[in-house]
């Protein structure tokens, strides 16, 4: 295996932010103080079904800016899963910076600066070529990648390992800590964690962050998500805090239908649980999707426009 370090510009795309995270913890301190919502689980009701069930898969509550950050939809197959898509340019950028390059066969530091439309984004790694294992943090200084995009500031810490027979990536762990960004007038600010893990058959990733939004303060929490992805067939579970209504339990009911992790799924059915038996339920199509809810708990569902 060769640990390879990235001169090029692959980097820059890692913050097109819209809300995310990975297994558990966040940016070297409890996520959950990063949290400032309601705690209490939400009562599923028609009219903030789409809060606690779209929102909280696809990462859009309460962006309507078309860009890199997405944008509000109705229930058509342009509503794109923006968390995990998060998740993938991060994945994609570590994994830039870790296989290319300088190959050595101890381990070596090295350090780069890329410079964008302004600002700049600076990287240190750590690589061992005979253990497989690296590190390092990329740092953001006002960095507007292109004239639409978001100016970032702040950290990403990675760490990972490389299978040392193939030279492929088998895990990463990514922290984010008070990371900012800002599209048009809209700022906000990550802290959380993803981590992704490949195996002969499957993807799986982790996600546990909190996206703050520092016009209202108002917070939003996808915890201990996990996206399990075999084949073109993803299962996901995990808890999404919506700051107003509070949390529910995300399930699968019938696994999703996905070319990739971050790709909008075209079958499948997830279900979203409330407080005193209320849920959403959430079916993909290739022309979108349809959102039931059953309010009253005895598992009749009526759709919500």
């Amino acid at each position: 295996m060769k640990m390879w370090l990235l001169r090029g510009t692959l980097v820059v795309a890692v913050l097109g932010l819209a809300g995310c995270g990975g297994g558990g913890g966040g940016g070297g301190s409890d996520i959950s103080a990063s949290y400032k919502g309601s705690t209490s689980q939400a009562t599923v009701t028609t009219s903030n079904a789409k809060a606690v069930s779209v929102d909280a898969v696809q990462g859009v509550q309460n962006i309507a800016t078309a860009g890199v950050l997405g944008k509000q939809v109705d229930n058509t197959s342009e509503a794109t899963p923006q968390i995990q898509s998060i998740a993938k340019v991060l994945e994609e950028s570590v994994v830039n910076i870790a296989t290319k390059n300088v190959a050595k066969t101890v381990a070596v530091t090295v350090q780069d600066t890329i410079y964008g439309y302004s600002g700049s984004a600076s990287f240190t790694i750590n690589g061992n070529d005979s253990s497989g294992a690296f590190s390092g943090t990329i740092t953001f200084s006002s960095y507007v990648e292109s004239l639409s995009a978001p100016v970032i500031s702040g950290a990403v810490t990675f760490s990972g390992a490389a299978n040392t027979s193939t030279g492929t990536i088998t895990s990463i762990n990514m922290s984010l800590s008070n990371l900012r960004g800002v599209i048009g007038s809209q700022p906000y600010t990550l802290n959380g964690s993803i981590a992704i893990s490949s195996g002969s058959s499957s993807k799986t990733l982790n996600i546990s962050v909190v996206r703050t939004e520092d016009t209202n303060s108002r917070t939003y929490w996808a915890k201990d998500f996990s996206f399990v992805l075999t084949g073109n067939r993803m299962s996901v579970s995990g808890t999404y805090y919506d700051h107003v209504n509070g949390y529910v339990a995300v399930t699968t009911l019938t696994p999703l239908t996905v070319s990739t992790y971050s790709s909008t799924p075209t079958s499948g059915q997830l279900l979203f649980t409330g407080s005193n038996g209320s849920k959403a339920r959430l079916t993909y199509t290739y022309t979108g999707y349809t959102l039931e809810i059953d309010a009253s708990g005895n598992n009749t569902y009526v759709v919500v426009p």
